[in-house]
């Protein structure tokens, strides 16, 4: 009678399948939540703030967390200062994080969530079949770097550095090498472009290689992003440090 029964759904356009062999999508908050779990306190670092609705997602996640959360372009600037004003466990700092500290230019795009240290690439329109990577103008904004910072602030230890900065990511680990080599930084969750966005952004297996060969494992990717043709162009994806 199942055969029958699946036979017929087949014939019009239905499939039947065990439930026992479908897995829910990987949620990457959750992950680092168990991966966290039992401890009292967490610190993150979220770079890359943009208007805080990360900020937001981590305060909900943990037990009053502590966040520091970094955005260098002024008006996204006001925005997550407006959003997290309600809550005293979120600091902002209207930096840029890198390799480098000082200043450096910045492109300011046709969308806030698209601006970036790095230039778009010419083939950026094309991958995201959109023109919100026209950048409109450049700013000069501030630039620090992790290593700098922890150092600056005497904070012991980040559970969960979070990356968002449009191309520039390897950059900034590259900027918290230091406080990764002390394991100083238990989690790395971030955002990885795969296809060409911006100018001069590094490649998925560079990034790996990176993390790799400084103690970082990948744990899960999450939220696939792709082109009408099915080709992966963007991906989260969480590491965790091989000693935690």
């Amino acid at each position: 009678m199942k055969k029958i029964i699946k036979k017929i759904f087949h014939l019009i356009g239905f499939e039947i399948t065990s439930t026992k062999y479908i897995v829910s999508p990987p949620d990457a908050f959750e992950d680092q939540k168990k991966i966290l779990a039992g401890q009292k306190s967490v610190t993150i670092f979220d770079v890359g703030a943009h208007h805080g609705q990360t900020a937001l997602a981590y305060t909900k996640l943990f037990d009053t967390p502590q966040i520091f959360s970094f955005e260098p372009f002024g008006e996204s600037y006001t925005a997550l200062t407006n959003t997290v004003k309600p809550f005293g466990n979120i600091k902002t700092f209207n930096t840029a994080l890198s390799n480098i500290t000082g200043e450096v230019e910045f492109h300011s795009n046709q969308s806030s969530a698209t601006n970036s240290i790095l230039p778009t690439h010419k083939e950026g329109a094309a991958v995201w079949d959109v023109d919100l990577l026209d950048t409109i103008h450049k700013i000069k904004v501030p630039v620090t770097t992790v290593d700098a910072f922890i150092a600056s602030n005497n904070i012991s230890h980040v559970d969960v550095l979070k990356i968002d900065t449009q191309g520039t990511e390897y950059l900034v680990i590259e900027g918290a090498l230091q406080s990764i080599k002390a394991g100083k930084i238990k989690m790395i969750y971030m955002e990885i472009l795969t296809l060409p966005t911006y100018e001069n952004q590094k490649k998925f297996d560079e990034i790996l290689l990176l993390l790799r060969t400084n103690g970082f494992e990948l744990h899960n990717i999450y939220n696939t992003s792709l082109t009408k043709n099915g080709v992966l162009r963007q991906v989260d994806a969480l590491f965790v440090y091989t000693k935690i």
